[in-house]
């Protein structure tokens, strides 16, 4: 790994901004910056273990200010570590020289010549490599770009948060298998528990629970495609403005943005306005990992934390995105699953001061449980508050938090219980679907929540 003093050297060049690319141009000695080189350009791309770094051990001058630029020191090697810090060093000092301004920046489109490209104002700046028909010492803006975060840079470095990682997976794969893994995790949990397939689950509880396997990632995928769509036809320009942000004011901004909006959303789908869009998470007469996502298909398309956070990530929130999606799933799968892993907690003394902290920050089992109760009545359930999703904290700031440390001893809805289970299709597509039973809140005028 780069020492700090080559670490901070690419930084100060502005290399690590993600709005700026180092690009080693195809004329020898050649070196430059490139603007806009978007991490859906890198992800295009072969992975980086298959580039080779070869340039021989001569001078070159600087297209920009004419001074000499050592272009390596080995020839024909794989990409290492070693030759691409190299590199790194020939755009630092490059980049330093120029104060990253090029007159045409160049930006390569998928499988272009560089020294093809139409910028709008004349030839590009650069010519392509001659006398080396094997490309054996080109160096694009991709190998560059590439590097930046599979060698020089953390985790959350700009340049990572939108590209592949060893050209393998991107940001929405990952996602994809965070919510498997995690998901599958809590399901195996129960499983050994005996407690998955609850007793007091019926065929339209088993039913809407395995539509919900296919319903919402398609709801949530063509949220993601539309805002994606959107912004590439009405904000292209933006792609990856913000990638320059740091961690923490990334994961702020999606606490607000997601997480905030989603408890507002959930407090309100508590109202007559939205009720028959959740009452489907509140029907099912058990808690577990299952009834996570069982919500209406109009729940999840009209969230706005979801079109937010599509909107983040064309910004450049890529992979902070993804590492924020695994912590909040893997806190509401624990609230809801039918482990109630908090429960022993509260049995050890010397855990009262750090679960006290817990309990007021994020949502436990004991907490969210007591959202689902039957009733209210017993001084435990409490499903007109403690909204929230991944942050409990909302609650507490917005007065709606209710702590007993205890669980009700009954869940899901009592008309449920008078009248019969709704039918899975109802629950999962009203008001495409609506009910024709007695004193429902899926038929038409909807009904009200519990009161």
């Amino acid at each position: 790994m780069a020492g700090n003093e080559d670490r901070n050297g690419v930084r100060a060049a502005g290399i690590r901004d993600g709005a700026h690319r180092a690009w080693l141009a195809n004329a020898p000695g050649e070196i430059g910056v490139t603007r806009r080189v978007t991490g859906r350009y890198l992800a295009q791309r072969p992975p980086h273990s298959n580039l080779k770094l070869c340039a021989p051990q001569t001078k070159g001058q600087s297209a920009r200010t004419g001074r000499g630029v050592d272009r390596g020191e080995r020839c024909g090697e794989p990409a290492t570590q070693y030759g691409l810090l190299t590199v790194f060093r020939y755009a630092r000092e490059v980049a330093a020289q120029s104060g990253l301004e090029w007159s045409r920046p160049i930006a390569e489109p998928h499988g272009t010549d560089p020294a093809s490209v139409d910028h709008g104002g004349g030839p590009a700046e650069t010519r392509p490599l001659r006398g080396d028909p094997e490309g054996r010492q080109r160096i694009s803006s991709f190998h560059v770009s590439m590097v930046a975060w599979t060698c020089l840079a953390d985790p959350f470095d700009p340049s990572f948060r939108s590209a592949r990682i060893g050209g393998v997976i991107d940001p929405v794969q990952a996602q994809i298998l965070i919510v498997l893994s995690i998901v599958g995790v809590f399901a195996v949990v129960e499983l050994l528990r005996g407690e998955f397939w609850p007793r007091e689950a019926g065929l339209e509880d088993n039913r809407l629970d395995l539509a919900i396997i296919f319903m919402f990632p398609l709801v949530s995928g063509l949220v993601a495609l539309v805002v994606q769509t959107l912004c590439e036809a009405w904000i292209p320009q933006y792609r990856d403005l913000l990638a320059h942000w740091p961690l923490w004011a990334m994961v702020g901004t999606l606490l607000v943005a997601d997480d905030l909006t989603q408890y507002g959303w959930h407090r309100l789908s508590h109202s007559s306005v939205l009720w028959p869009l959740h009452r489907a998470h509140h029907s099912a007469p058990y808690m577990s990992v299952r009834i996570v996502y069982r919500n209406n298909a109009l729940y999840y398309a009209f969230m706005p934390g979801l079109w937010i956070s599509g909107l983040l990530v064309f910004l450049g929130f890529g992979w902070v995105y993804v590492g924020y999606v695994f912590v909040k799933l893997a806190v509401i799968a624990g609230a809801h699953c039918s482990w109630r892993w908090d429960e022993a907690l509260y049995r050890i003394p010397a855990l009262h001061p750090l679960m006290w902290v817990v309990e007021r920050t994020i949502s436990t089992p004991a907490t969210h449980h007591a959202h689902h109760a039957l009733s209210d009545s017993d001084g435990i359930g409490h499903y007109s508050g403690n909204f929230g999703n991944l942050l409990f904290l909302w609650d507490v700031i917005f007065g709606t938090a209710v702590i007993t440390r205890k669980f009700p001893p009954a869940y899901g809805l009592a008309d449920d219980r008078r009248f019969g289970a709704e039918k899975w299709q109802a629950q999962l597509m009203y008001p495409f679907f609506r009910s024709r039973r007695e004193a429902s809140a899926l038929s038409v005028p909807p009904g009200r929540p519990p009161a």
